[in-house]
């Protein structure tokens, strides 16, 4: 497979506001892919949301191609069924290697041409590839599995591992370098709980790059939650700080 392809599932994303914002923050290329005219859309029959029309039961229609009554996904963390082949299961397969990064309900049954494998946190029996990356799923776990009720001492313990990893890595380069903004941003949101989930994905999207300059793989499927992520997105395509857009 000589082409990489780049799968980029925006969740929960709203494409008018995106474009206002590309537009007035001047952002071509965000504006160039966003006003293709050749799009395609697709439509599902689902349609209870808090049953089957839901992000994290959609996704899986898409990795699958299946509808959700066939791959009977309906819940956050559920694992799908191993004789349901997801699309880089269908492509390892055929030697043809692939990075998944936080797709939802994700799982990995064979890590042949498997490059890198980051499952979201809400997959919480799912393990990481290379097994590296557990150390850094520890702290977003916990927080998604027990948010609003966290323990203040397990908060702290998992909150030390994970800055440890980031100390002792070249994550602690990436966030120096954006640190004043980071400093920022934070104050002039209060600190609000839901900042900590753009903060930890921040730090995967750090943890993806880094990893990527050893290897492009032929299929990056990158999933980003919410219009947080979007501004990450539209900093590095301009080469800016990471908080031009969407704060």
């Amino acid at each position: 497979m000589k082409k990489k392809l780049l799968m980029l599932e925006l969740n929960e994303c709203d494409f008018d506001f995106f474009l206002y914002g590309a537009k007035k923050y001047n952002f071509p290329l965000i504006k160039k892919f966003i006003s293709k005219k050749n799009k395609i859309n697709t439509l599902t029959k689902d349609k209870h949301e808090g049953f089957n029309l839901d992000p994290w039961v959609q996704w899986v229609s898409v990795h699958t191609g299946k509808s959700s009554k066939k791959h009977k996904v309906y819940r956050l963390g559920q694992t799908l069924n191993k004789t349901i082949k997801q699309i880089w299961e269908i492509l390892s397969a055929k030697k043809i290697n692939c990075t998944i990064w936080g797709a939802f309900n994700s799982t990995l049954n064979k890590k042949k041409y498997i490059d890198l494998f980051f499952p979201d946190p809400w997959s919480f029996n799912e393990k990481a590839f290379p097994n590296y990356f557990n150390s850094f799923l520890k702290l977003p776990r916990y927080y998604a599995k027990n948010y609003p009720d966290v323990n203040k001492f397990k908060i702290i313990c998992y909150g030390l591992i994970f800055f440890y990893k980031i100390i002792f890595s070249k994550l602690c380069f990436n966030i120096i370098n954006i640190l004043p903004e980071l400093i920022k941003f934070f104050i002039n949101s209060k600190f609000k709980s839901f900042n900590l989930y753009f903060f930890l994905d921040l730090i995967s999207l750090f943890i993806l790059k880094n990893n990527l300059k050893k290897k492009i793989p032929n299929l990056l499927l990158l999933r980003l939650i919410h219009l947080h992520i979007t501004s990450i997105i539209i900093g590095i395509q301009k080469n800016t700080n990471i908080f031009t857009f969407g704060i």
